[in-house]
C-alpha cells in the first residue's frame, strides 16, 4: 500500500496524483507491444471500470497512447464506505461471476483498497495484461506474462496549478506524438472525449475540486474556457516546431509554460515550499516550466 504522507496544505482532505504506466520493451522480434485502436477501446472501458469500482479514486485527466497511459488521479485519504457497498461494487465490476460476503475478511481488507492508487494501477495493469494475453500469439503461442513495466511511475501533485499544469502536459501527448494537430480530435484522452461527446467525462470530480476553491458553476465554466485556450496556444506553439518527434516541448511551448514555473524535488510537483515540504531540502530542487 502506498505511503500516506502528511499534508500541511489545501489538499490535505486529498491527495493528487500524475501516473504514467509503460508498456514493456519488445521481448520477442513478434511481440510488439503497442496498442492499437481496439486496445485502447478496451483500456478506455477497463479504465471506466475501475473508476467506478474505486470510490475512493476519482480521474480527473487520462490520455491513452500506443505504449503508455497518462493518469491525473485523486485520491481521498479517508473513506468512509459501508460493507454493502464494498460487496454491491465489487460484484458490479465482476458482472455477477464472482460472489463476495459483506461479513468476511476478504471484505474488510478489499475495502481499504478503495482509496489507494498502487491498487487501482495494479489493477489497471493485472487486468488489461490477462486480457490482452489471451488474444495474442508470440512464434504461434499465447504469449504470457505482463504487458507492462512492474512498476507505474507516480508524482504526488500540490493541487491547483500543478494540477492544471500536469492536465495540460497530459492533454498535449497526442499532439506532441503528432498522432493529431488538435488535441479534441483524439477519441482516446478526456479533453477528446469532452469534444466528441459533448459532456466532460470528469465533470463531477471536476467541481467536488474546484469546490475546495470556492468555485460555483460559472467558475467551472470558465476553468474549461480557460483551460481550451491554453491548450490552442500550446498548439499554436507545437505547429511552430513541426520537427519535434519526442514527447519533450519546444522552446515555444516551454516559453509559454515558463510564466508559471513548478518545482521538483524526486516524485513531489508543486511549489517549492510544497516540495520542501514533502521531500525536504535535499537533492536540490528545480524549478521547471512543464512537467
Amino acid at each position: 500500500m502506498r505511503k500516506r504522507y502528511k499534508l500541511s496544505s489545501e489538499i490535505a482532505e486529498c491527495s493528487y496524483f500524475h501516473c504514467i504506466a509503460n508498456a514493456t520493451r519488445k521481448q520477442h522480434e513478434s511481440d510488439e507491444v503497442s496498442f492499437d485502436d481496439r486496445d485502447k477501446d478496451y483500456l478506455l472501458a477497463l479504465l471506466k471500470r475501475l473508476e467506478k469500482l474505486y470510490a475512493g479514486i476519482e480521474v480527473l485527466q487520462y490520455v491513452i497512447m500506443g505504449t503508455h497511459i497518462h493518469l491525473i488521479l485523486c485520491q481521498k485519504n479517508k473513506l468512509e464506505i459501508s460493507r454493502k457497498k464494498v460487496k454491491e461494487l465489487y460484484e458490479e465490476f465482476h458482472n455477477g461471476r464472482h460472489d463476495m460476503d459483506a461479513r468476511s475478511d476478504f471484505c474488510f481488507r478489499y475495502q481499504k483498497r478503495l482509496n489507494d492508487i498502487s491498487c487501482f494501477m495494479h489493477d489497471l495493469q493485472w487486468y488489461s495484461a490477462t486480457h490482452f494475453n489471451a488474444i495474442r500469439h508470440i512464434a504461434g503461442k499465447l504469449r504470457f506474462g505482463s504487458i507492462w513495466n512492474p512498476k507505474f511511475n507516480s508524482g504526488l501533485l500540490e493541487g491547483g496549478k500543478a494540477v492544471r499544469q500536469c492536465s495540460l502536459y497530459v492533454a498535449m501527448n497526442p499532439v506532441r506524438a503528432n498522432l493529431t494537430v488538435k488535441a479534441e480530435s483524439y477519441k482516446w484522452s478526456s479533453w477528446g472525449e469532452r469534444a466528441l461527446s459533448g459532456k466532460d467525462p470528469h465533470k463531477r470530480a471536476l467541481k467536488k475540486y474546484f469546490s475546495r476553491f470556492k468555485y460555483d458553476e460559472r467558475n467551472y465554466t470558465q476553468m474549461l474556457k480557460s483551460f481550451g485556450e491554453e491548450i490552442e496556444a500550446l498548439e499554436a506553439a507545437h505547429a511552430k516546431k513541426r520537427e519535434i518527434s519526442t514527447h519533450k516541448y519546444s522552446k515555444h511551448e516551454t516559453k509559454y509554460l515558463a510564466e508559471n514555473p513548478l518545482w521538483h524535488a524526486k516524485k513531489f510537483i508543486g511549489s517549492k515550499e510544497f516540495c520542501t515540504e514533502m521531500r525536504g531540502p535535499s537533492p536540490p530542487i528545480e524549478a521547471s516550466g512543464f512537467v
